[in-house]
């Protein structure tokens, strides 16, 4: 039988009968809509991995929001329209979020937004930063408080650039800030006078254009994450190949790992392989036991990207590795990434640049990995864990959205 199906409308399938009856709901996909593929080996821990496969042409790529259950089937979506979406996540309430750039995806922060949105596609509400330093779509962290946490950049202008066989000429100042439900800046900080231009000599070609600044301007630091820490902030720096802990009471530089050796380098034991211990880390956070991860890419480093855990001792000054998970072999990540330790042990991480997410086993090995096409990827993956969402709101509310749709539109395209 043939029945006539459009993007996003569901069709239920019911087999057997009395205790052997079942049903099953299959939901058209949009004919714009990433290829992908599964492959399924293990249990997973995670109910559903929060992703947003975009092709990164704003306006040209068709970009969604999308939750894939943990047999790999996309089982809510939202397509953005306003621009490319970013870094989605669960909030506390239930409704998520991501950074949506509605301009050039990097280099125009007028463009740039929190967007905040029911599961039924309803806008909650949107916001940008609190201060001067613009929201730059990289990082949106939601913080116990219910505080945000969200990266930017400033234009610093005439800054020597020797350390790159330059004169002097205009950079990017990383920032971020901590912004509070009411719109308001809880804590802000700039990394001029705290980072030098020899910590990021290695990316002395990454230069950009940004906003309307005439001349073209060295991207230095390109601050990546920022996670709450017990007295501060962990933030990564992809061109200086390197992680800082941030002191909250002054803003210093507490400590370093990774990057161009200075006073407030740590001490690496158990630095695997041989190099360089990161190349363009995009990806950082504090695990509840204290331990750190970091997401590495491995750019320019000819080595797949990884994810690296480490033991700190402020005291002695030294990082431990005590964990190391490698990317799938053969592949090449310039950009992208993260890395979320479950409860369970279990690890979702996003390759990046690769279009690869996986959920790993505490042991590394593989448990579920979704492929998207190229050239797809995700920036991140977020893993929602048992107990949050609910399968049933789920398709109640694409079945809100479809129908908003389908009497807004008059019809939505074929699946």
């Amino acid at each position: 039988m043939k029945l006539p199906l459009v993007a996003g409308q569901r069709l239920v399938i019911r087999t057997g009968g009395g205790v052997n009856a079942h049903s099953y709901n299959v939901r058209c996909l949009p004919a714009d809509f990433p290829g992908f593929g599964i492959v399924a080996k293990g249990a997973p821990q995670a109910a559903y991995y929060l992703l947003t496969p975009t092709d990164g042409r704003p306006q040209l790529g068709p970009p969604y929001v999308v939750l894939f259950d943990n047999h790999g089937v996309p089982i809510w979506w939202y397509q953005e329209l306003n621009g490319v979406p970013t870094n989605a996540s669960l909030l506390s309430d239930g409704d998520l979020a991501w950074d949506l750039d509605s301009g050039s995806l990097y280099g125009y922060p007028e463009t740039n937004a929190i967007e905040i949105r029911r599961l039924d596609g309803s806008l909650v509400r949107t916001f940008a930063s609190a201060t001067p330093s613009p929201i730059d779509s990289l990082e949106l962290t939601q913080m116990p408080s219910g505080d945000f946490l969200v990266s930017g950049y400033a234009l610093h202008q005439n800054v020597n650039l020797a350390a790159i066989g330059e004169g002097v000429g205009p950079v990017l100042d990383a920032t971020f800030q901590e912004i509070r439900p009411d719109g308001t800046a809880a804590f802000s900080w700039q990394s001029n006078g705290r980072l030098t231009a020899p910590e990021s000599q290695r990316w002395w070609f990454a230069v950009t254009t940004y906003a309307h600044e005439t001349k073209p301007v060295w991207d230095w630091q390109h601050i990546d994450s920022v996670a709450p820490d017990a007295d501060g902030y962990l933030v990564s720096m992809r061109d200086d190949d390197a992680v800082y802990l941030v002191r909250r009471s002054d803003g210093a530089i507490e400590w370093k790992l990774g990057g161009t050796p200075t006073l407030q380098s740590l001490n690496v034991i158990g630095t695997p392989g041989v190099g360089q211990l990161f190349g363009g880390p995009n990806d950082a956070r504090v695990l509840p036991d204290g331990t750190i991860s970091v997401h590495d890419n491995g750019t320019f480093l000819s080595r797949p990207p990884r994810v690296l855990r480490f033991e700190i001792d402020p005291l002695t000054r030294t990082a431990t590795v005590v964990q190391v998970i490698n990317g799938p072999p053969a592949s090449v990540s310039p950009c992208c990434g993260s890395a979320r330790m479950l409860a369970g042990g279990d690890w979702v991480i996003d390759w990046g640049g690769t279009g690869v997410m996986e959920e790993r086993a505490a042991n590394g090995a593989l448990v579920l990995r979704l492929s998207f096409h190229q050239p797809y990827y995700s920036y991140r993956a977020f893993p929602v864990p048992p107990g949050r969402l609910s399968a049933r709101r789920l398709i109640v509310d694409m079945d809100t959205m479809f129908l908003h749709a389908s009497r807004n539109q008059g019809g939505m395209s074929a699946g």
